[in-house]
């Protein structure tokens, strides 16, 4: 094997093993941020605003929470709906929280869900669900704007949506739906696939 050939082949080996490393540094510095602000496995602490729940875990983060704040008059025109489904066999206890632009002003729901059953928690009464939880919803509350808000479970068998709507209307004048986050800030159902160098011999 000339020299050429065999510096090449180190060459490649190098870029390879360096990919490696630098996709391990990745992962792994990913999982540590995911578990800032938690003790245990997602336990909360007082980096998440002092607001630790004993016993609950954030399973879902999501961005982009609104409400006019009209809840009660014929003005209304937009509110946020959370969607939550317990798939685990055993009752569930589920708290929603929501978070104004700034980090205050926090509305806090929270059920404790039998096997199968769903619950809707909104920042105001909607004509096209069923509203089990609201999430402020009296008269006066104020309006949220670019808010965000978090899921909380006992158990990570519970699957959840997000929707912006309008309240008024069945069927809504629009509904848009917002990305869930885990807790580690990655969205959920986003599955990357990690394509490798390939080298020539």
């Amino acid at each position: 094997m000339s020299t050429l050939k065999f510096g090449a082949r180190l060459v490649g080996v190098l870029i390879v093993g360096l990919f490696f490393v630098a996709l391990t540094l990745q992962v792994t510095g990913g999982a540590r941020e995911g578990i800032a602000g938690a003790s245990g496995s997602g336990q909360i602490t007082d980096l998440d605003n002092g607001l630790a729940v004993e016993g609950l875990s954030v399973l879902y983060r999501f961005s982009g929470v609104t409400d006019d704040g009209e809840q009660g008059s014929t003005n209304r025109k937009e509110a946020t709906s959370i969607h939550c489904t317990n798939l685990n066999t055993t009752n569930t206890q589920v708290e929603v929280q929501l978070f104004q632009w700034n980090g205050t002003d926090v509305y806090t729901g929270t059920v404790t869900m039998p096997p199968n059953r769903s619950f809707t928690f909104s920042t105001q009464n909607t004509t096209i669900y069923f509203d089990d939880v609201l999430l402020g919803g009296n008269p006066g509350t104020p309006a949220i704007f670019q808010g965000s808000g978090r899921v909380l479970s006992s158990n990570p068998n519970v699957i959840c949506t997000v929707q912006v709507l309008d309240p008024l209307n069945y069927p809504p004048v629009f509904m848009d739906k917002l990305t869930l986050h885990n807790s580690n800030g990655s969205i959920v159902g986003d599955i990357r696939k990690v394509y490798l160098p390939f080298i020539r011999k």
